[in-house]
Protein backbone atom coordinates (compact mmCIF):
# COMPACT_ATOMS: atom_id res chain seq x y z
CA UNK A 1 0.00 0.00 0.00
CA UNK A 2 1.35 3.40 -0.80
CA UNK A 3 0.49 6.48 1.81
CA UNK A 4 0.81 9.60 1.29
CA UNK A 5 3.51 11.70 2.06
CA UNK A 6 2.99 15.32 3.26
CA UNK A 7 5.35 18.29 2.45
CA UNK A 8 7.27 19.67 5.79
CA UNK A 9 6.03 21.82 8.18
CA UNK A 10 8.77 24.06 7.57
CA UNK A 11 7.99 24.70 3.92
CA UNK A 12 8.07 27.99 1.98
CA UNK A 13 5.44 30.53 2.31
CA UNK A 14 6.01 31.03 -1.71
CA UNK A 15 4.99 27.23 -2.42
CA UNK A 16 2.42 26.71 -4.30
CA UNK A 17 0.30 24.10 -1.50
CA UNK A 18 0.48 27.82 0.86
CA UNK A 19 -0.93 30.40 -1.66
CA UNK A 20 -3.29 28.30 -3.00
CA UNK A 21 -5.07 28.21 0.92
CA UNK A 22 -5.36 31.88 0.43
CA UNK A 23 -8.13 31.50 -2.21
CA UNK A 24 -10.81 29.51 -1.16
CA UNK A 25 -11.97 26.38 -3.95
CA UNK A 26 -15.44 27.51 -5.03
CA UNK A 27 -17.90 25.10 -4.17
CA UNK A 28 -19.11 24.85 -7.76
CA UNK A 29 -16.74 22.36 -7.89
CA UNK A 30 -17.33 18.82 -7.98
CA UNK A 31 -16.62 16.62 -5.01
CA UNK A 32 -13.89 14.56 -6.85
CA UNK A 33 -12.35 18.07 -8.50
CA UNK A 34 -12.04 19.34 -5.38
CA UNK A 35 -10.70 16.49 -3.29
CA UNK A 36 -7.82 15.82 -5.92
CA UNK A 37 -7.18 19.82 -5.75
CA UNK A 38 -7.01 19.80 -1.99
CA UNK A 39 -4.91 16.55 -1.60
CA UNK A 40 -2.33 18.31 -4.96
CA UNK A 41 -2.34 21.96 -3.72
CA UNK A 42 -3.25 22.05 0.17
CA UNK A 43 -1.65 19.02 1.29
CA UNK A 44 0.92 19.15 -0.90
CA UNK A 45 1.33 15.74 -2.23
CA UNK A 46 2.45 14.57 -5.82
CA UNK A 47 0.10 13.72 -8.90
CA UNK A 48 1.57 10.08 -8.00
CA UNK A 49 0.46 10.32 -4.64
CA UNK A 50 -3.11 12.04 -5.13
CA UNK A 51 -3.66 8.96 -7.49
CA UNK A 52 -2.64 6.40 -5.17
CA UNK A 53 -4.65 8.22 -2.11
CA UNK A 54 -7.51 8.15 -4.07
CA UNK A 55 -7.22 4.73 -5.69
CA UNK A 56 -7.18 6.03 -9.42
CA UNK A 57 -4.72 6.28 -12.20
CA UNK A 58 -2.08 8.71 -12.79
CA UNK A 59 -3.65 10.33 -16.03
CA UNK A 60 -7.34 10.41 -14.16
CA UNK A 61 -5.69 11.78 -11.02
CA UNK A 62 -3.61 14.88 -13.55
CA UNK A 63 -7.38 15.46 -15.16
CA UNK A 64 -9.22 15.79 -12.24
CA UNK A 65 -6.53 18.84 -10.99
CA UNK A 66 -6.18 20.24 -14.53
CA UNK A 67 -10.07 20.50 -14.96
CA UNK A 68 -10.45 21.75 -11.05
CA UNK A 69 -7.35 24.40 -11.66
CA UNK A 70 -9.47 25.42 -15.11
CA UNK A 71 -12.89 25.63 -13.30
CA UNK A 72 -10.92 27.51 -10.68
CA UNK A 73 -9.65 29.86 -12.37
CA UNK A 74 -12.85 30.77 -14.46
CA UNK A 75 -14.49 31.45 -11.72
CA UNK A 76 -12.07 34.00 -10.12
CA UNK A 77 -11.77 35.94 -13.53
CA UNK A 78 -15.79 36.42 -13.17
CA UNK A 79 -15.61 38.07 -9.88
Amino acid sequence: MVYAQRLSDNRNSNHPARRTSQHPIPQTLSPTHREAINLAYSDGLTYQLVGAHLGIPLSTAETRIRDGLIRVKSSMEHT
